[in-house]
Formats: C-alpha cells, structure tokens, sequence
C-alpha cells in the first residue's frame, strides 16, 4: 500500500517495536521478495504477529483492520466477486447478511479499484463495510479448504469434457500452463497467468 507518511520501519523503531537488526533482516529479504510489503515480511519472518501490524498500519489510513483467517470467513467470496479479480486486487469478501456486506483490502487507499468492487456490489443492492488486512492474510486464505470447497468445478458431462473445458477457460486466460493437483478434496485445478498461479477450482 502506498502510504505517504514516514516507513513503517521508523514508525516502528522509534516506538520499540522492532530493531535496527529487524529492520536490516526485512530488508534483505524484501531483495529476494521484492513482492511482499515491509509489513507482511515481518509477518511471515515472525518479527511480529499479524494483528499489531494491522493495528499500526489502520491507525495510518482509519480504517477498521481484520486478521484474516479461515474461520472468518462466512460466505463463498466468489458468489461476490471473480476469483481472479480477488487474487489480482487482494480484496477479499468475508462476512455478509441482507443488508450490507463486510470486505477486507490490503490497499484501503486505491480509489479506483474501490470504485470497482463498489460497481460490482452494486448488483446484490449490500452496502459494503470496508476493512484492512495483509495482502499475505488473503493468500494464505485463498489456500484454505473453505475456498476450494466454495470453486467445485461441476463435471460436465464426463471427465474428458470437463478438462476440455478447463483448457478453453485456460486458453481465454491466456495461462500459461495448467496445474492438477490431487487432494484429499479431490484434484485442485491452478493456472498460472501473467506469471502468477491462481485457483481455478477443484474437481
């Protein structure tokens, strides 16, 4: 997220929070993962748990945080929005009843993509209840079981025309290449487009 304040690290530093040694130990490893944010490195590393992250983070941008976890998550988030536009936005739809619906962002101050998903909200009529979380918290989510039970692949016809079907869906994607992954839960299906894999389902 591209907050316009001081780093996170000497926010962090000057309140004891972390150490010159955590700081220098983020560092080199945001060289090797130049995709993960200072925040979610000390939360993968172990530096620091994900909720005193959000909690110094969401002071930054007032906006309510969420810990992200499988347990949090009510609803299929795919009834709301496309996988792939979760995955590529780090926005993820996780609570919702009749009236409004709550919606965790890792980037709270992207106006443009909130004007997205507000439009494509719009057509269940919910008023959505924006929080914050770590791009990394959605990920790790979209791993879960609950997301994979949310993507079964119905069969169409037999085998052999559902994976025909993946191959078309994948072609429209322009995938790159196609995984097939056996699991207790049967055989996940992942593609990967414009270099990153994302979870198409599970058959």
């Amino acid at each position: 997220m591209d907050i316009k304040r001081r780093p996170l690290g000497v926010e962090l530093l000057s309140k004891g929070i972390i150490t010159e040694e955590d700081i220098d130990t983020v560092i080199a490893y945001q060289k090797t993962h130049p995709e993960l944010q200072f925040g979610e490195i000390l939360y993968v590393l172990g530096i620091m748990p994900a909720k005193s992250i959000l909690d110094v983070l969401a002071e930054r941008v007032n906006v309510e945080p969420i810990v992200l976890s499988k347990s949090v998550i009510r609803i299929s988030p795919t009834k709301y929005l496309p996988m792939d536009f979760i995955q590529e936005n780090k926005v993820l739809p996780f609570q919702a009843d009749k009236e409004k619906i709550k919606i965790a962002f890792a980037d709270v101050e992207d106006e443009e993509l909130m004007a997205e998903v507000e439009e494509k909200i719009s057509k269940t009529g919910l008023k959505i209840v924006k929080y914050f979380t770590l791009g990394i918290l959605i990920d790790e989510v979209l791993d879960f079981d609950i997301m994979d039970r949310a993507l079964i692949i119905p069969l169409v016809g037999d085998v052999s025309n559902t994976v025909d079907k993946i191959i078309k869906d994948a072609m429209a994607k322009r995938a790159s290449d196609i995984h097939f992954e056996p699991s207790t839960e049967g055989v996940r299906v992942r593609m990967r487009v414009d270099g990153e894999l994302l979870v198409y389902g599970i058959i």
